[in-house]
């Protein structure tokens, strides 16, 4: 099994049943499909940002413009589902931005020489600095005894 997450699959599945419930909606013209489409485009969103959206959006607008139906098309763009897909996205988004002004104002930025924009591009690399210290690891320990390397992580 694989350690890695990979959230390409439940990506899929909520734009597909994003798309199945703004299909519906378009046939059936029952808003419970277009609240189906505003919760499964927000949970895309949450999976993998904004980039479910930016796929979304654009297709049921051009299929609505392809059919010609330009009054479904300002039911659908002045929608409470709007209002949903805010409610499910915006809590998530609130926390991440909230933490982040609390990271810099109350952590400033460290001091690493290293990472000077002035120093060449390849010390500030981490393969340099393993290296650099798998130097001074060995440079202590050539006294007696073999080389003990540091832990990677």
């Amino acid at each position: 099994m694989s350690e890695a997450v990979l959230t390409d699959i439940t990506l899929s599945l909520m734009m597909m049943v994003a798309f199945y419930g703004f299909y519906l909606w378009t046939v059936e013209r029952r808003d419970l499909y277009l609240y189906v489409f505003g919760v499964a485009a927000a949970l895309a969103v949450l999976t993998k940002g904004p980039v479910a959206i930016v796929i979304l959006l654009p297709a049921t607008v051009i299929y609505l413009l392809l059919l010609r139906e330009f009054t479904l098309l300002r039911r659908y763009l002045i929608h409470p589902w709007v209002l949903l897909f805010g409610v499910v996205c915006a809590p998530w988004y609130a926390d991440i931005l909230a933490r982040d002004v609390f990271r810099r104002i109350h952590r400033p930025r460290q001091h690493r020489p290293h990472l000077s924009p002035r120093a060449p591009a390849w010390s500030r690399s981490a393969s340099f600095e393993r290296m650099r210290a798998t130097r001074l690891i060995c440079r202590k320990s050539a006294g007696g005894g073999s080389p003990v390397l540091p832990d990677e992580h």
